[in-house]
């Protein structure tokens, strides 16, 4: 089996959405991709298979969740052992084997992350990120039981050995019905009327974004990797937001005053910890997104389908206290509030029960009211 072509060519990406299962099958071989001994053992090694019967409980085996990271680049997790696609050895040299393998920390330097080539046909050569060679039957060979492994890209004649036909098994409606929400506005705070405060302290809660998560980003604690492969391969994110009342002060005016009143901003909820331990999110002090391990993986997905800003530095802080001072005059008689944009996020599985939620203040978005008029801005120190 020789190198045919040392070249590197351009890679055209086709788009496989989040919310569905496949069956992919080698288009010389019409064979699958399939764990040997429709094994679940880490570290067992990929071969071509018969497609097994929808009946036969190891068809699950042949069965594989197409995961879409960030910049074109993919997990596939089998759906029988929960494990993804990996090449042995994390090794970026040919010939080496492919096998599942349960999911590793980016610093680890992993081979588990694919890019797709369309090469027309409704075909695609799976290629490994860290190694650019493609999944290939070894030696180019169509039996079935022939172990799969990374190679440099073949000529011609051996061309249809790496490519691979990508069959719907499963749709999972949860994802396939997430709504597009282009306009992610949480409406007005409640303003006043009197010199009473309003009644409630936060306004209703809006959905402003939401997402499919892959479940070998999440640690569930009622659900093993194999149950969450087969019962529950997405978790759907929400983002909820709102407005909270940080400070409120009715001033009589007899004199002049200076009020102060202190809030909590970033992570409001005391789970930090089990944010980190559950999706790999790190709630910061600004209430933006920062990453540990995979989820780093889909930092940009989330930006953009949460709208929330994300960050590579490092998350020192999950919340800090910040005081609000106001100054009034006397002879003025006043009522002021400020109010912050707070959100809540709910990870659910996909028949609706939470696994997690946490809310989060953010100090740089604030809307001041008063009565009479105007109302002035914050002074946060």
């Amino acid at each position: 089996m020789g190198d045919f072509s040392s070249e590197r060519r351009v890679v055209t990406m086709p788009q496989i959405p989040a919310g569905r299962s496949y069956r992919i099958k080698n288009k010389r071989s019409n064979l699958y991709m399939n764990v040997a001994a429709y094994s679940d053992d880490e570290g067992m090694e990929l071969q071509l298979w018969h497609l097994q019967p929808a009946s036969d409980i190891n068809r699950r085996s042949q069965i594989w969740h197409v995961f879409p990271l960030d910049y074109g680049k993919y997990l596939l997790a089998n759906k029988a052992s929960g494990q993804v696609v990996n090449v042995a050895r994390n090794s970026t040299d040919p010939g080496w084997h492919l096998q599942q393998y349960p999911i590793q920390p980016l610093s680890s330097h992993p081979s588990q992350q694919w890019m797709l080539d369309d090469v027309g046909g409704g075909a695609v050569g799976i290629i490994n990120d860290k190694s650019q060679l493609l999944a290939t039957p070894r030696g180019w060979d169509s039996t079935p039981g022939t172990p799969l492994e990374q190679w440099t890209r073949a000529d011609e004649s051996h061309a249809t050995a790496q490519q691979w036909m990508f069959e719907v098994e499963d749709e999972y409606k949860p994802v396939l019905d997430l709504p597009d929400i282009t306009h992610p506005g949480i409406g007005d705070i409640h303003r006043m009327t009197s010199y009473e405060p309003t009644p409630s302290a936060k306004t209703d809660p809006v959905e402003v974004g939401a997402m499919a998560y892959p479940f070998p980003l999440v640690r569930d604690p009622a659900y093993d990797r194999r149950r969450q492969a087969q019962d529950n391969p997405y978790y759907i994110l929400r983002r909820y937001g709102f407005w909270e009342r940080v400070y409120s002060y009715e001033h009589g005016g007899a004199s002049d005053y200076t009020h102060t009143e202190e809030t909590t901003v970033g992570l409001t909820t005391t789970n930090a910890r089990t944010v980190e331990e559950t999706t790999s999110i790190s709630v910061t002090a600004e209430a933006s997104f920062g990453f540990k391990g995979v989820g780093a993986s889909l930092s940009t997905t989330i930006s953009h389908e949460l709208k929330v800003t994300t960050t590579h530095e490092e998350v020192k802080s999950h919340s800090k206290k910040v005081t609000i001072e106001r100054n009034y005059q006397a002879g003025k008689r006043v009522t002021e509030a400020i109010w912050y944009r707070s959100d809540k996020y709910v990870l659910e599985r996909l028949n609706g029960t939470v696994v997690l939620d946490w809310t989060t203040r953010d100090p740089n978005t604030s809307v001041a009211d008063a009565y009479p008029l105007p109302a002035r801005e914050a002074i946060p120190e």
